[in-house]
């Protein structure tokens, strides 16, 4: 009775209030709550637009994404796998299994075709095994338990396999059974498959890998110095007026197109120790970096345009993408030295296990029937078609006298000294110019561009075109 009481007075509150806000007069109680919403709805954040979900987030549970020689893996097995993969990840991180953050997020985003590329390897082991009346026995079970035992909760765990299952919610732990079971028939298959040796490393290897690793590093830390030394030289070159894509062209080791447009970058796509990362955001349009050790190789970097949001969110970056181009080098690879000597055999048996098992996805591939009735483009948005806009006049070309600029101390801006010429045209792309206008000594320089304030000289040096 008394909880209903209370019920019907908050009742009645909430329509004084409501009721007094309607009114010319308003009571000062009524007045000051009205005030309070008002402010809390001036303070609220816009909320965001909702980004369009990849094609399997779509699917129903039944939808089969991939179909392994007639047999169908649905969009329930995928969830179902990719939650698993998950789960353990949130364990090793010391985080609760149900966790979502953006590291959770971004980690489930970058492993989904991971997720559906092991869910298709695994079907092709087990119709492989199957076919050849191939089975795993008890022992080969437990070690494919022990092993896992020792991913999610160290190496000298004691813990118990069943023990540890019971941290898992129960539609994981009938898809981890079936992944224990699917690991050691692998192993099996692996065994017959290959002449080398997967369980067992003499000292003589050993030995003979322990000094290959310090020969290689030893080489990797001679060949990425002269490689430094070289991307060194080619930014002088530029700075002393050489055109960026000559330059990449007579120095780099590979590239995308050689000092060509590379592919524009955003920030959300960089990790945050990212270097890369580390320069852009300190960046100018006309800048060049130093030597920047990058994933697939040392590089120096242009920048070539940033381009802006018209309405970004509060808090967030008004640069969606940078047009880059860069002159890139190779980069070894060291190898890690490992100490312990249990480690490093265990290190050296799962490098062999690897090569066997692609050497065996190579063939079972060659003779599997792999289809998906979904579509093949299942991790990426549900777009509707644009309607077509009216099509943009193309800006012309700018010819028109420039002063001559004195070279740049800080080398961040590049010159073209040997141009004695007093006009330049300073093509960024094939749909977008700079357009440069210059009085007498003393006058004013105007420049019109897509979103930087951008040096004209500098960016001259990264257009790519010989003079």
């Amino acid at each position: 009775m008394k909880k209903i009481v209370e019920k019907i007075i908050v009742v009645f509150l909430v329509a004084a209030v409501v009721g007094g806000c309607g009114k010319d007069e308003p009571s000062s109680t009524a007045n000051g709550a009205a005030n309070t919403a008002t402010n809390k709805v001036e303070k609220a954040k816009k909320p965001k637009k909702a980004r369009p979900l990849p094609v399997i987030d779509v699917l129903a549970p039944t939808s089969v994404v991939v179909r392994v020689n007639g047999h169908d893996i649905t969009k329930a097995d995928f969830s179902a796998w990719e939650n698993l993969r998950m789960q353990i990840w949130a364990i090793n991180k010391g985080l609760p299994m149900n966790v979502n953050n953006d590291e959770s997020r971004k980690v489930r985003a970058s492993n989904r075709m991971r997720v559906l590329g092991e869910l298709v390897k695994g079907e092709m082991i087990r119709q492989h095994a199957q076919k050849e009346g191939i089975t795993a026995d008890e022992a080969r079970v437990r070690a494919v338990e022990k092993k896992f035992l020792k991913e999610i909760r160290g190496r000298n765990s004691k813990a118990n396999f069943e023990t540890a299952l019971t941290k898992f919610p129960k539609e994981s732990v009938d898809v981890l059974r079936r992944a224990i079971q699917i690991e050691a028939i692998t192993d099996v298959v692996l065994d017959k498959s290959t002449t080398n040796d997967l369980h067992h490393v003499t000292e003589a290897e050993v030995t003979n890998r322990i000094d290959f690793v310090k020969k290689w590093n030893k080489e990797a830390d001679e060949k990425n110095a002269a490689n430094r030394e070289k991307a060194k030289k080619a930014k002088e070159e530029i700075l002393k007026g050489a055109y960026f894509v000559d330059v990449a062209k007579k120095y780099a080791d590979f590239s995308p197109e050689q000092g060509d447009t590379w592919e524009s970058v955003s920030l959300d796509e960089l990790d945050s120790e990212d270097p890369l990362l580390h320069w852009l955001v300190r960046a100018e349009v006309g800048d060049i970096s130093d030597p920047i050790e990058m994933d697939d190789g040392i590089s120096i970097v242009g920048l070539k345009m940033k381009h802006e949001m018209e309405n970004p969110e509060p808090g967030e970056p008004n640069i969606w993408d940078y047009e880059l181009v860069r002159c890139a080098f190779y980069a070894y690879e060291k190898l890690d030295e490992i100490e312990d000597h249990d480690e490093l055999v265990e290190d050296m048996l799962s490098a062999r296990r690897r090569f066997a098992m692609e050497e065996l996805r190579k063939k079972l591939v060659e003779k599997a029937v792999i289809e998906f009735p979904s579509g093949q483009n299942l991790f990426y948005a549900v777009t509707k078609p644009k309607k077509p806009g009216r099509p943009q006049k193309q800006p012309t070309k700018v010819r028109k006298p420039v002063a001559e600029k004195p070279a740049s101390d800080d080398g961040k801006n590049i010159k073209n000294s040997s141009n004695s010429k007093s006009e330049t045209v300073s093509r960024i792309s094939n749909n977008s110019t700079i357009e440069k206008s210059a009085g007498t000594a003393g006058g004013s320089e105007t420049q019109k561009k897509p979103a930087e304030q951008a040096n004209p000289v500098a960016v001259e040096a990264l257009e790519g075109k010989t003079k």
